[in-house]
């Protein structure tokens, strides 16, 4: 598969990025399963362009082919799962989310990480759904954001509440 020398992006990655469902149709009919885990410069897959983008047709397509690539983590070891949350690209998150063997390769902190990064970026219902499959992050103390809890990262975000205002007790 050809790719651009400079950022080795495929024409996969191109047209999942741009959003070309029927041009990433084509290609993925024509691949192997591997190479649909081609990673460009920065460590992106295909499906971490689509997860970015929110091109949920593009990412289902791409994972009936080939499941693991949910797991494969891009640019700064971040999922796309991940990415689409940083996003705000909540119907992507929503299907990621349901994907059957979403928490494999996720250790605590990357659950805590995706958690708050759900709550900072007013994705409340993926938080609910994140906290439901694993009810001990609600009340776990992450050393990297100075010991916070999930209810510290949710009253740090005046969107989450009425008003969206940010006046003391």
């Amino acid at each position: 598969m050809a790719s651009s020398q400079e950022s080795q992006e495929t024409a996969l990655h191109v047209a999942a990025a741009v959003g070309h469902v029927h041009f990433v149709k084509k290609l993925v009919d024509k691949m192997d399963e591997h190479h649909l885990e081609i990673q460009n410069k920065i460590g992106n897959t295909a499906l971490s362009f689509a997860a970015a983008t929110g091109n949920v047709r593009i990412a289902k397509y791409i994972v009936t082919k080939n499941p693991r690539l949910p797991s494969i983590r891009g640019h700064q070891a971040k999922s796309p799962l991940c990415f689409a949350a940083l996003l705000e690209q909540r119907d992507m998150v929503e299907y990621l989310l349901g994907l059957p063997d979403v928490w494999n390769n996720f250790s605590d902190q990357d659950k805590t990480e995706l958690l708050n990064t759900c709550i900072i970026s007013n994705l409340y219902d993926a938080a609910l759904s994140i906290l439901e499959a694993h009810p001990r992050l609600a009340l776990a103390r992450d050393p990297p954001m100075n010991g916070e809890t999930r209810l510290d990262v949710l009253a740090r975000n005046p969107s989450a509440f009425a008003g969206g205002n940010q006046r003391g007790f």
